[in-house]
């Protein structure tokens, strides 16, 4: 079981959140081909078909408060069903997903397609309308194989920009005087690690863990890779830009 209620709770407390206009946070209930249950040695039909996953239920999340809120509805909805509860932690915003609906409604009217069942609009606007802006995250994910790098691939990021300037322009400020130095650190390590702790979440997954922080230069990041003496034999891992991560996975039956 993963259960990162409390974690993305007291991380979404922390970000920039209008919730007068309409600032939210997208959690699908997925049911994944992955976690087939295979029931008597058998493959269930629910979980198999042309879809690599099926939502069970979407939530739109306006505050931490309606997160806990909800939380015991998705834990037993999650176990009922075994399925996992993801969440976009790049924000979105109803009038921008209402707009993105309308959107789609007024091409189908345009083409002249035929008219399809409007229930996936709500999940089609909810994962385009990304209106994270400056406090855009990517999510890097590190299966077990990448577990005992972990700390190689954060430094690696840190050192491709925007990262490697803003983390050196806090190492200057340090250096200008005695406050300063106790705000980012006494040494150039200490104001890094700082950094890193303030701009760097970790979420646990089912078989590793996902580092979310914001957009790096991938290009830098690959030739830094294949620079490393530990990880330039390994497959470079998957950097997402605007993917869930895990908010709760069960026992899987």
């Amino acid at each position: 079981m993963v259960d990162n209620f409390e974690l993305i709770k007291n991380y979404i407390e922390k970000q920039m959140f209008d919730r007068e206009h309409g600032d939210c946070y997208y959690v699908q209930l997925l049911r994944r081909q992955a976690d087939d249950p295979l029931k008597n040695g058998v493959k269930d039909p629910k979980y198999h078909g042309n879809m690599h996953s099926r939502s069970i239920k979407d939530y739109l999340i306006k505050s931490p408060e309606h997160l806990e809120d909800v939380k015991e509805d998705i834990i037993a909805l999650c176990n009922m069903f075994n399925v996992r509860a993801y969440i976009r932690l790049n924000k979105r915003n109803y009038k921008n997903i209402a707009l993105e609906m309308m959107k789609h409604i007024a091409e189908q009217c345009a083409s002249g397609e035929t008219y399809s069942s409007p229930f996936h609009l709500v999940a089609s606007a909810c994962g385009e309308c990304c209106q994270a802006g400056k406090d855009k995250t990517w999510i890097v994910d590190l299966d077990k194989e990448y577990l005992p790098y972990e700390r190689e691939i954060i430094d690696i990021i840190c050192e491709c920009e925007p990262h490697k300037k803003k983390i050196q322009e806090e190492i200057e400020i340090s250096h200008g005087s005695d406050c300063l130095g106790i705000t980012y650190g006494h040494s150039d390590e200490e104001t890094k690690q700082k950094y890193i702790d303030r701009n760097f979440f970790i979420v646990p997954t089912k078989s590793g863990k996902h580092i979310i922080c914001k957009p790096f230069n991938k290009l830098t990041f690959q030739q830094l890779w294949e620079k490393s003496e530990n990880l330039k034999n390994i497959k470079m891992l998957d950097v997402h830009k605007d993917n869930p991560t895990i908010l709760y996975v069960p026992d899987m039956k």
